[in-house]
């Protein structure tokens, strides 16, 4: 009986059919795309967070620094740090960083 309902409106509105027909299939191609884009979201952010271990602890100072002597503290507390990294950043003048009107980071 509703099969015959539907053919009966097929053949009597096959463009408007068609129409609804398409729009509702795009509607499901475009939502199962963005699932699709959510869930290998979720996977790649998990996959960086595994492969960038990122530190637990971040220290920045300003001024000069004894590598010497932050790696006998590294050997002495050994047993509670499993790894240590310096790093030199890049040393900026806060008055050369520009933003609002006309008001820098110094």
């Amino acid at each position: 009986m509703f099969y015959k309902i539907v053919m009966n409106d097929f053949i009597r509105n096959k463009i408007v059919t068609m129409t609804v027909f398409v729009f509702i299939t795009m509607a499901v191609i475009l939502a199962a795309s963005a699932i699709n884009n959510i869930s290998n979201l979720i996977q790649a952010m998990s996959e960086l967070q595994e492969s960038a271990v990122p530190a637990d602890i971040t220290v920045m100072h300003a001024g000069d620094y004894d590598q010497a002597d932050i790696d006998q503290f590294t050997e002495h507390y050994r047993d509670h740090i499993a790894m240590q990294e310096t790093m030199v950043l890049q040393n900026m003048d806060g008055s050369n960083i520009h933003f609002g009107q006309n008001q820098t980071m110094a």
